[in-house]
């Protein structure tokens, strides 16, 4: 009896594991190719304004660039490329600021439905860009007096 019991509920439990792998499959037994969901578009013209980009960060002229290489565990290759801001690996305090801007975006739907960060929202009682601009105004903030703190500790 007990042999009888535990066969089916190992079917049991064979079965219920099974069900979701067909379940992923369409009818016609081929899965179903996905769609990227993003895309990479490479600067034109890049590795000919890649010179002339590295010297106006090197006279200060536009935002701070630092190089980094990476040798690959798989392959073995050196990797190479260029981060903005200032290098982590040089010590001592290190801060960089970089102008950006905020552009509201409105989006309309199909289905009537309207997304403007311009118009006050009954949930915020605000607009959502005045929330956005706001908050940035407390982070900042926020980073220079943590930024004189740590002068002081130094």
């Amino acid at each position: 009896m007990r042999r009888l019991l535990l066969a089916i509920l190992i079917t049991c439990l064979l079965c219920l594991a099974a069900a979701p792998g067909y379940g992923q499959t369409p009818a016609g037994g081929t899965p179903q190719r996905r769609t990227p969901r993003y895309k990479v578009m490479h600067m034109k013209n890049g590795h000919a304004l890649i010179p002339a980009i590295r010297r106006q960060a090197a006279a200060g002229a536009t935002i701070p660039l630092w190089n980094y290489s990476v040798v690959s565990p798989l392959d073995h290759l050196t990797y190479t490329g260029q981060m903005v801001g200032r290098s982590p690996f040089y010590h001592g305090f290190r801060s960089t600021s970089i102008q950006s801007f905020l552009i509201p975006v409105r989006f309309v739907f199909s289905d009537g439905t309207v997304l403007d960060p311009t118009v006050s929202n009954a949930c915020l009682a605000a607009t959502a860009l005045s929330v956005v601009q706001n908050s940035l105004s407390a982070l900042r903030s926020r980073l220079r007096r943590s930024e004189r703190a740590a002068r002081r500790s130094a």
